[in-house]
């Protein structure tokens, strides 16, 4: 297939087939464990190509500047890919997009797309590359190991060895306080607020000879940034963020 075309294909087919994709967009909605695809960018129309669907196939080799978006489980064999977009609709399975690879998994680039409605629960982990065979995934295409990306407002923690071992996670984390002194009589206090319901606690000791309380500027508000200046005290003060 071509620049600008798609191409759907439904149902299933058990038959060893190949198709090339050359800046189109190939539309897999059915099993066809068989069907190899290999895709290439289209240099004469300098377009992408494309494989969509939430369908099962078998080998994908995509070449340079061509991209997979699984619609929401999109299950191969073996695949090589530059680039992997996922898109995060909502947080249940089947609303954000998954691949499921049953062989060998190298990818070299990706992105994460959220929708508005994408507000996940701290603590909450999302598989969006499942390896069932062994080994680890090859290429760290969102980040190294452990970066954190935020995602409407939302810290993020990505994983290569996440699941079962190897497979790809997303992890909402909890929002992270921020101490910095700005000048010798004051520090500023500045978290990030899209989570709702943190409360920010103060105490004169951290040992538990002295209780929480709460800050002025507790709860939390949900939405933007704040910045707190605490006056230096003659002893010193501890603060943390707590979800009730």
């Amino acid at each position: 297939m071509d620049w600008y075309t798609t191409l759907a294909l439904y149902g299933d087919n058990p038959y060893a087939v190949s198709a090339t994709n050359v800046g189109g967009t190939l539309l897999v909605q059915g099993s066809q464990p068989n069907l190899n695809i290999t895709m290439y960018w289209n240099m004469e129309g300098q377009t992408p190509a494309f494989l969509s669907g939430d369908g099962l196939v078998g080998d994908v080799t995509a070449f340079s500047s061509t991209r997979i978006t699984p619609d929401s489980t999109l299950s191969v064999k073996n695949v090589t890919a530059s680039s992997l977009i996922i898109r995060l609709n909502g947080t249940n399975v089947g609303e954000y997009g998954r691949l499921v690879a049953s062989g060998n998994v190298s990818l070299s680039g990706g992105s994460l797309l959220p929708s508005p409605g994408f507000n996940p629960q701290a603590g909450q982990v999302f598989t969006i590359v499942e390896k069932t065979s062994p080994g680890p995934v090859t290429g760290a295409f969102l980040g190294p190991e452990g970066t954190v990306t935020t995602l409407n407002g939302k810290p993020f923690r990505i994983s290569y060895v996440g699941g079962d071992g190897n497979d790809v996670t997303l992890t909402a984390t909890l929002p992270r306080l921020d101490i910095a002194r700005t000048n010798p009589d004051q520090v500023r206090l500045s978290w990030s607020t899209n989570y709702p319901g943190f409360q920010l606690l103060r105490a004169s000791a951290i040992d538990g000879s002295a209780s929480w309380s709460n800050h002025p500027m507790s709860p939390v508000v949900m939405g933007s940034n704040y910045t707190v200046t605490q006056p230096a005290a003659t002893n010193q003060e501890f603060f943390r963020l707590k979800q009730p």
